[in-house]
């Protein structure tokens, strides 16, 4: 197999190895969940409002510098389940009905790989918004299959998989949007740029653009999630009623909470599939 741009098609990227999608995406998690922990505290305080500053002091001050990786356990599991359900559906569909669109094919295995992951999701969200929340209004999972069972033991499946639908739904949209939005984006760069092509660079500012509008145009979606996700199953709020309550509180700025994070925590991810696929591209070479 030679790659002769590994990030520029959407069919190189169907045949990038597993363990070269896993690292990519581990280690863009690894990096960026310091970041991903203000944002999703920040979400899911939307209604009553606290600054990134305001959260970056309460979580050092409670637990430390350790405070910007709680969680990073579910976020690894969540990562791990996340990464190989797609993988694997997304080849076992290839393989089975070839008559199929990738695109279509990436849809269903994201679909897929996001209802899957729902609950070590939900554990991820609910570890890391204990850091905001009072000593006696914490859940303390701080195991997540003790947590599932807790969870599961008081509601059943509903409290375990709530948020799925738009947890399911952004899942499936990135990996249906990314590969066009990141071509597009390519073509036009390659285009607008005069002499050398240094393949590298642009391929990183691909995937920085294209991760700033996806971010851009999915934050209001995760803002949503972060609450439904994070609520006590004794009374989960409805998306019209979640939508309502942001509106009224902070207009529609309140949707794009947590964006300021969620942009910044691009570019790790941005440098690690650029570092990994610029290899793979060197060693498919000879």
């Amino acid at each position: 197999m030679k790659l002769k741009d590994p990030v520029n098609r959407y069919e190189t990227i169907s045949k990038v190895p597993a363990y070269a999608v896993y690292f990519t995406n581990l280690t863009g998690t690894t990096l960026a969940h310091p970041l991903d922990v203000m944002r999703v505290n920040m979400q899911a305080n939307a209604l009553r409002y606290m600054t990134l500053r305001k959260i970056a002091k309460i979580m050092f001050y409670k637990e430390g510098i350790r405070g910007f990786y709680l969680g990073f356990g579910g976020a690894f599991a969540r990562c791990t389940v996340h990464t190989f359900s797609q993988y694997i559906i997304f080849h076992h569909l290839q393989k089975k009905f070839q008559f199929l669109e990738t695109a279509a094919i990436a849809g269903i295995s994201g679909f897929c790989s996001g209802l899957i992951s729902t609950p070590f999701a939900k554990f991820v969200i609910i570890r890391q918004t204990d850091l905001t929340r009072s000593v006696y209004h914490r859940r303390n999972y701080n195991n997540f299959w003790k947590g599932a069972f807790c969870v599961f033991h008081k509601g059943g499946f509903r409290p375990l998989f709530a948020g799925f639908k738009l947890h399911t739904f952004t899942s499936c949209a990135l990996a249906v949007a990314t590969p066009p939005t990141y071509n597009t984006i390519h073509d036009v760069l390659i285009q607008l740029h005069t002499g050398n092509v240094i393949p590298w660079r642009t391929s990183l500012i691909s995937l920085l653009l294209t991760g700033g509008l996806l971010s851009l145009i999915f934050t209001p979606v995760d803002a949503v999630k972060t609450i439904i996700m994070n609520a006590d199953h004794e009374d989960f709020p409805t998306k019209r009623g979640v939508c309502a309550s942001l509106i009224r509180r902070h207009g529609y700025k309140g949707f794009f909470l947590g964006l300021k994070p969620a942009l910044a925590a691009i570019v790790p991810h941005s440098i690690i599939a650029t570092i990994t696929y610029t290899v793979l591209n060197n060693y498919a070479d000879y």
